[in-house]
């Protein structure tokens, strides 16, 4: 059985992913530029009070966050340039 604290951050990032989904259909080419806050389409609870003063900036899910803050084409850039330096190329 899950936790409240546990089934609280489960809910919280549901609706992180939510955020995160509509802010890449508002800008899927160019995306929103790093140090710019995400939009909150779906309201979420404020993190303030941890001491985590990125949360607006920074998301849990790194993969979509990259193609949120970057758009389509530094995705994809992005990725590949992994890829290629990952493969040894």
């Amino acid at each position: 059985m899950k936790s409240e604290r546990d089934r609280l951050s489960d809910d919280w990032r549901i609706l992180e992913n939510q955020n995160i989904t509509l802010n890449i259909q508002s800008a899927p080419i160019t995306g929103l530029g790093f140090g710019r806050p995400y939009r909150y389409f779906v309201p979420q609870p404020s993190l303030d009070d941890t001491g985590f003063v990125y949360w607006s900036y920074i998301t849990h899910n790194a993969i979509f966050w990259v193609w949120m803050k970057m758009g389509l084409l530094g995705f994809i850039s992005f990725w590949y340039l992994m890829g290629w330096r990952l493969c040894g190329a």
